[in-house]
């Protein structure tokens, strides 16, 4: 079967690029018989000061190289890997069997909730890679680290703004946790 010039290149743009991702977690420890010491346990020993239940930080890893083909010039051998360092509660008060109900429903829901964060960034760097490997310039490689440096912007800012409306949707339930 053969393959036009235009199919080889829509081929290689859709097979171009795999990501990768290296996930680190750690744990501040939380104790307490009532949802209000747990609370209290949150609030001195949680990130942000204890103002937050969970937090997950995540760096794009984005790479790329460029080809020349005549006077255009294309990206090729994308690859974007993300670094997510994901800090979480842990039980800490006892055998894990001594832990309330709400304790472990309150772990549990927290690592649930933070790993929603990490499918949408696993979704954007998907699409950092699709827009990157599309990428061309009929004015030579230099353009192309203008126009690939934009995308990258474009997908952190959709990207930043997923994370805000996850946020304003599983508020509720989250804050709810400990209420």
């Amino acid at each position: 079967m053969a393959i036009g010039l235009a199919g080889l290149f829509a081929l290689q743009a859709s097979t171009a690029f795999a990501s990768h991702m290296r996930l680190d977690k750690s744990y501040y420890a939380i104790s307490g018989k009532s949802r209000a010491e747990i609370k209290a346990s949150v609030r001195f020993r949680g990130p942000k000061g204890g103002s937050a239940y969970g937090l997950t930080t995540i760096d794009f890893l984005p790479r790329w190289k460029t080809r020349a083909e005549g006077e255009a010039c294309r990206v090729v051998d994308v690859d974007v890997g993300l670094r997510i360092a994901m800090r979480l509660p842990r039980w800490h008060g006892g055998p894990e069997e001594t832990a309330s109900k709400a304790a472990r429903r309150f772990v549990t829901s927290i690592e649930r909730h933070e790993m929603g964060h990490v499918a949408i960034a696993r979704r954007h760097a998907a699409e950092m890679g699709r827009l990157l490997a599309r990428l061309v310039s009929d004015s030579g490689c230099w353009p192309l680290y203008r126009m690939a440096e934009e995308a990258i912007a474009g997908v952190k800012r959709r990207h930043l703004a997923a994370h805000r409306l996850y946020d304003e949707r599983t508020r509720r339930g989250i804050r709810g946790l400990l209420n």
